[in-house]
């Protein structure tokens, strides 16, 4: 339990990170729409919200939707330090010919190391897709594929 409301904690610091300055500027809303994803529920087997965790209680799978427009969130992008959260990697990618604002962070919480990524998706002029995951530094392969199929189905259900 402890795990899991650490690893919490951590989805919502990187959700900050990767934003914060944007919100000082234009206010950041999240939308109250449904987000449909693909996702093995054999791996991930509980859900609650936008949150999918693995069946080994070590990492989850988050999906939201930010009312913020796709080049803002690209034109911010290297521009934030918050200390405790190390930025890896951002950059802009192509997957499945879309294009994603990828962002990989970690963070040393009381000795062990979390590793964070990101995929941000235009979804209209107005607004982004975010599928995000958190998992154990070291895991990434276990995680990175799945993660990356979701965010290239994640679709807002109108």
């Amino acid at each position: 339990m402890k795990n899991r409301v650490f690893i919490l904690i951590l989805c919502f610091v990187t959700s900050l990170a990767f934003t914060q300055e944007i919100e000082i500027k234009e206010d950041i809303e999240m939308s109250d729409s449904a987000i449909e994803i693909e996702i093995d529920l054999n791996r991930f087997t509980e859900r609650k919200s936008n949150n999918y965790w693995d069946n080994e209680g070590k990492g989850k799978i988050h999906i939201g939707i930010r009312i913020v427009k796709y080049e803002d969130m690209k034109a911010h992008m290297g521009k934030n330090d918050f200390g405790l959260i190390k930025i890896v990697e951002e950059k802009e990618i192509i997957l499945d010919g879309i294009s994603f604002l990828y962002a990989k962070q970690e963070q040393n919480r009381a000795g062990k190391i979390f590793e964070m990524i990101s995929y941000v998706k235009k979804h209209n002029e107005n607004s982004i897709i975010e599928v995000g995951a958190i998992y154990p530094k070291g895991e990434e392969a276990k995680y990175k594929s799945i993660v990356e199929k979701a965010a290239i189905s994640a679709k807002v259900i109108e």
